[in-house]
């Protein structure tokens, strides 16, 4: 069979066997691109390689076909690029592999026979079952540090191809299955999303293929749903599309603010119920929220978002009018001597890039302890991949403003979206 031929009736199988990934192949374009060595997406359109797929036969290219279509719903392109240079690529991918062929060789038809035949190079290692791709990278990153190289003790042999030093170049990482030598385990990758010039997407772009992808996405489950076969491993993006959400600074606002207000007083009537209805009700008097402490981890992964944390928190400064913000910033170590605190209503200016090494935030709950700090409550704006959970719960209030896991040790989590 021709290589058309062969994705054809891949996708059509995938349809067959699997409406909700095969709805995904059908709502991009599917390109045919004998430059590449295997297939690779970048959320719009899914690339394969015409040799690749002659040599897998109709029923492994579907099981890529699928892995690809996984790497669009799960919008891996879209958080690579916006991670850019702050990660390694190659590992990124293998994380990424990881995750999806594990829930991939779990599916299983009504007889009980697997769903996919995935080719044997396919990288699985039962370690990362329920894993995040983000928790499986800090991992593998870990284990390429201490064992040059080692991507993991897995079946497919991890290690293979694994680059530590590999920080995202032109070939291979980036593009899954671009031009170029591409590891052995490399089935199917991802590759940066550009516009029709060839450049990388603006934050206006990506933010538009998020929409569409998330349309596609509810799409698919309707399909599936309607078959009576949503896969178990893609309901939590449904259900996420579909749930309303509050907003992390509805949370943050409520949490630092607090949901009642002080006191009210009767000398200063409410000018809005008394003009517009006529009532004489009373105002709110606001006494301020008393201490609040930021610990801000500065790992690299909670860059992109400190802006927005940090004019959020400053709106709730003129808000609330705390007695003291103090800012923490943590790695692994408090660093002291850029140790912030602001009063009489000053704005926080942001934070400037210091430490960036792996993220353990006991130091920081002991600093305010060594230091007799009086905290009325604590927000901690971190990625949650912590080196460790065990941490002592204090006894004051925290909220935990996580840009990545939801894994916290105790308090309260709201993700930033």
């Amino acid at each position: 069979m021709k290589a058309s031929d062969i994705m054809n009736k891949a996708r059509f199988d995938l349809m067959r066997h699997a409406p909700f990934f095969g709805s995904i192949s059908y709502g991009v374009e599917v390109i045919e691109d004998d430059g590449i060595r295997t297939m690779c997406t970048d959320g719009t359109k899914i690339i394969y390689s015409p040799s690749f797929v002659e040599k897998k036969g109709p029923a492994q290219s579907m099981a890529v076909l699928a892995h690809e279509a996984f790497h669009i719903i799960a919008k891996h392109p879209l958080r690579t690029q916006r991670l850019g240079g702050s990660i390694n690529h190659e590992l990124a991918n293998m994380a990424q592999d990881y995750v999806i062929n594990y829930h991939l060789k779990h599916e299983k038809r009504s007889n009980g026979k697997p769903v996919y035949d995935l080719p044997e190079e396919a990288l699985y290692d039962p370690r990362f079952g329920n894993m995040s791709w983000e928790e499986v990278y800090q991992i593998l990153l870990s284990e390429a540090d201490t064992s040059e190289g080692s991507g993991g003790d897995g079946e497919s042999g991890g290690d293979q191809g694994s680059d530590p030093d590999n920080q995202g170049g032109d070939s291979g990482d980036q593009g899954g299955g671009q031009s170029g030598q591409s590891p052995a385990w490399d089935i199917g990758g991802v590759m940066a999303p550009t516009n029709d010039e060839g450049q990388s997407l603006n934050q206006r772009e990506l933010d538009e293929l998020e929409t569409k992808i998330n349309g596609e996405i509810l799409k698919a489950e309707t399909i599936a749903r309607q078959a009576g076969t949503v896969p178990s491993c893609v309901e939590d993006y449904c259900s996420k599309l579909i749930e309303p959400e509050v907003s992390w600074e509805e949370v943050l606002r409520r949490f630092v603010g607090g949901e009642n207000p002080d006191e009210y007083t009767w000398r200063k009537p409410n000018r809005k119920l008394l003009s517009n209805y006529g009532y004489y009700l009373p105002s709110v008097i606001k006494d301020g929220c008393g201490d609040l402490v930021i610990i801000h981890d500065t790992s690299k992964s909670t860059e992109n978002d400190s802006p927005r944390f940090y004019s959020e928190v400053n709106a709730l400064i003129d808000e609330c009018r705390p007695d003291s913000v103090t800012v923490i910033p943590c790695d692994s170590r408090v660093y002291a001597d850029h140790v912030r605190e602001y009063v009489n209503g000053d704005h926080i200016d942001g934070l400037e890039c210091i430490g960036r090494g792996g993220t353990d935030l006991r130091p920081a709950f002991d600093y305010i302890e060594e230091n007799n700090m009086h905290v009325d409550s604590c927000v901690v704006l971190s990625d949650l991949y912590l080196s460790s959970l065990d941490i002592e719960e204090p006894d004051y209030p925290v909220l935990w403003v996580t840009t990545g896991s939801k894994d916290a040790p105790f308090g309260e989590v709201v993700e930033v979206s």
